[in-house]
């Protein structure tokens, strides 16, 4: 990142904050995509994931002012950023109808939008028993997600909830990737289950819809 002539003026703690001019526009320009998808799955929820925090991994940059005193240059190292934690709070089944909650919390400063919404999976092992969509995002503090769907009938005990497609328009972009780095597992035993609002087996729209996509 690069400022030029820009005043900097520290507040009482010390922190400097730089605003950017709206009619910026901003860009990210990945020259190494393994190295991209790396650092989000660094960070991205995992299954298996050790979130313990580790206070000594925090993001740290580097300063650099040019010779004439008119540039500043910030360098930032992405790699120290934590984990994000999910808290699965609820899973409510209605016939094949199913719905997720859960608390994300991130601590790292990172903030990358999806605009749109995602499409998940769950899985049973390879199986795929579950399709949902969701709004997720990459923001700093705490969020609350909602993920929507069908599943078999009769799945029980632990299952994943993957990342499966972002569609932006009829391109790809970068959400398309590091979408698919999304892990959370689900316990299925702990599901609520409405026994009284049961429906066919017969696949609804919403699955075909997911399948032709």
């Amino acid at each position: 990142m690069f400022l030029r002539d820009t005043s900097l003026i520290p507040n009482a703690k010390k922190y400097v904050k730089i605003e950017w001019d709206d009619d910026q526009n901003h860009e990210i320009d990945i020259r190494d995509m393994v190295a991209f998808k790396s650092l989000f799955d660094d960070i991205m929820p995992k299954k298996g994931a050790d979130y313990s925090y580790d206070d000594k991994k925090r993001t740290t940059a580097a300063l650099s002012v040019s010779p004439d005193g008119h540039v500043l240059t910030m360098s930032i190292d992405l790699g120290n950023m934590p984990r994000m934690k999910p808290e699965v709070k609820s899973v409510k089944i209605s016939g094949r109808h199913i719905e997720i909650n859960m608390e994300i919390v991130s601590l790292s400063p990172l903030k990358q939008p999806f605009e749109f919404g995602s499409k998940f999976v769950l899985k049973k092992g390879e199986d795929i028993v579950g399709k949902l969509r969701g709004l997720f995002s990459i923001v700093p503090g705490t969020q609350e997600v909602s993920f929507d769907g069908t599943i078999r009938r009769g799945v029980s005990g632990m299952v994943t909830l993957q990342g499966d497609h972002y569609k932006h328009y009829e391109h790809k972009s970068w959400q398309s990737y590091i979408i698919k780095l999304f892990e959370v597992e689900i316990d299925m035993d702990k599901a609520i289950i409405n026994y009284e609002d049961d429906e066919s087996d017969e696949t609804d729209e919403s699955d075909e819809e997911s399948d032709s996509d």
